[in-house]
């Protein structure tokens, strides 16, 4: 964290720049295991960018990981310290630092006690890590200020990667998502679960695109696939990028919870646009958790 610290302020002055964090390294759209200082940048800037930003870090033995992004700016705004806690900010674990998506506040069943869901990948970080400190609001505040709840150990689910927080009383927290209602009257969080379906309209709120809506095309036995809604297009045609993971996908009409965010496509083309989500059915039976007390 030192070294972001040190580079931090210098890059985001680069004009085309839009967050920079520490997290994993990737090459050809896969994750490399190595973390690297993360520069999330414009959509057509990264070649430019990339020599800009190596000089300012002159050092060649630390990596960078330069990605084009497409985050709307208002979406900045969910990376920033949050009281009460609610679905659709920024969380990460403190020992890796790769940020992604409170989905939603949720309930262990039987002790009713409040957790924060999202990915395993997310709240656990590196291959083989389990456990660990989540925060919430400035990357390089780790200390008991941005420290959330610590990762449940025995609630974790790598095949469908899934994972709870329990949270501690530093902060308030409120059963509804970022973005919601999107218009008066209409609810502002999931209360119940739902298969998904084939054609089913879905919706979900991420810290890197935001609110974005699409339609399942595909469902399997623990996950399922969403195509972009023609009639609801994003402002730039992307439904989910990096930082969405731990998304919750809503189905429209009851505003149900559907799945898990955890992916998406590599390919630029964008008739390729597509977004891969964990059932929430399975999520909830294997946690043992519910959305409403």
């Amino acid at each position: 964290m030192d070294i972001l610290k040190k580079y931090e302020q210098e890059l985001k002055a680069l004009e085309g720049v839009i967050s920079v964090n520490i997290g994993n390294k990737y090459e050809k759209g896969h994750p490399t295991g190595d973390l690297a200082i993360c520069v999330f940048v414009v959509p057509g800037s990264a070649v430019e960018l990339s020599q800009r930003i190596r000089a300012v870090i002159k050092d060649n033995e630390i990596p960078i990981d330069v990605t084009e992004g497409n985050r709307d700016p208002q979406n900045r705004e969910r990376e920033k310290y949050r009281n009460p806690l609610v679905g659709g900010i920024a969380v990460w674990n403190t020992l890796c630092t790769k940020f992604g998506t409170l989905g939603a506040i949720v309930y262990d069943a039987k002790t009713l006690a409040p957790m924060a869901l999202s990915n395993h990948h997310i709240f656990n970080g590196k291959e083989g890590l389990i456990g660990g400190d989540i925060a919430q609001g400035d990357i390089n505040d780790n200390t008991a200020n941005g420290i959330i709840g610590t990762v449940v150990v025995d609630k974790v689910d790598v095949d469908l990667d899934c994972a709870l927080c329990i949270l501690n009383d530093a902060r308030g927290r409120e059963p509804r998502i970022e973005g919601y209602p999107i218009e008066p009257g209409s609810p502002n969080g999931p209360k119940r679960v739902r298969r998904p379906s084939k054609d089913m309209r879905v919706i979900k709120s991420g810290v890197a695109t935001g609110i974005t809506r699409g339609i399942v095309d595909k469902v399997w036995s623990k996950e399922f696939r969403v195509k972009p809604d023609p009639d609801y297009p994003s402002h730039d045609g992307e439904i989910s990028t990096g930082g969405d993971s731990g998304s919750v996908w809503l189905e429209v009409e009851s505003f149900d919870a559907v799945g898990l965010h955890y992916d998406g496509e590599k390919d630029r083309d964008p008739r390729a646009e597509m977004a891969l989500a964990k059932r929430m059915d399975k999520i909830v039976d294997k946690l043992d958790i519910k959305f409403s007390v």
